[in-house]
C-alpha cells in the first residue's frame, strides 16, 4: 500500500495484516447479507432473482431498448446468460424481444407496458427494504460510512494491483 498509514498502524497492537483481514472480512459479510435479504425478498415478493431484477433495472435506466450485446456489457455477464434471463422474463410477460430493422442477427430488448408498471412497484419496494436494512444507521453514520467507503475505493484503484 503506497502512500498512507496502514490499517494496523492506526490500531497499535494488532499485527500487520490482521486488521485489513478484518476488514476485509468485515465488507465481505456486511455486502453478503445484504445481498442474500434483497434476493430473497425479490423471490419472495416478486418471484424474480436478483440477476433478473438487475437486469430489468438496466432497461429501465436506458429508457429505451437495448440490444442483447449492450445488455450483457452493462451487466458484466456473458451473452449466454443474458439470453437465458431474457428469454424468462420474455416468457412472464416482462420483457419484449425483435430484431432490429437494420440487422435481424441484432435483438433489441424493452420492457413492456406491464413489465415497467410491475418494475415500478419492485422498486420501489427495494427501496423500502434498504432504508429498513441501513434504518439502524443515523443519516451522518451513513454520510461516514459513504466517505469512508470512498476512500477504501480510491485506495484499491491506487494500489499498485489495481488495473
Amino acid at each position: 500500500m503506497s502512500g498512507g498509514l496502514r490499517l494496523a498502524d492506526e490500531w497499535p497492537g494488532r499485527p500487520p495484516g490482521k486488521a485489513e483481514l478484518r476488514l476485509w472480512l468485515r465488507l465481505l459479510s456486511a455486502a453478503g447479507l445484504i445481498e442474500s435479504r434483497i434476493r430473497a425478498r425479490l423471490r419472495a415478493e416478486f418471484e424474480v432473482t436478483l440477476p433478473q431484477f438487475d437486469l430489468l433495472a438496466a432497461l429501465e435506466r436506458a429508457r429505451g431498448p437495448l440490444t442483447m450485446s449492450a445488455l450483457s456489457e452493462r451487466l458484466m455477464v456473458s451473452g449466454g446468460n443474458v439470453t437465458g434471463i431474457v428469454e424468462r422474463l420474455r416468457a412472464d410477460g416482462w420483457l419484449d424481444r425483435r430484431p432490429a430493422p437494420e440487422d435481424r442477427r441484432v435483438q433489441h430488448v424493452a420492457l413492456t407496458e406491464s413489465g415497467r408498471a410491475r418494475f415500478a412497484a419492485m422498486a420501489a419496494a427495494h427501496e423500502g427494504w434498504l432504508r429498513e436494512l441501513f434504518g439502524g444507521l443515523s443519516a451522518g453514520e451513513a454520510e461516514e460510512l459513504m466517505r469512508l467507503l470512498g476512500r477504501v475505493k480510491q485506495s484499491v484503484e491506487r494500489s499498485e494491483g489495481g488495473a
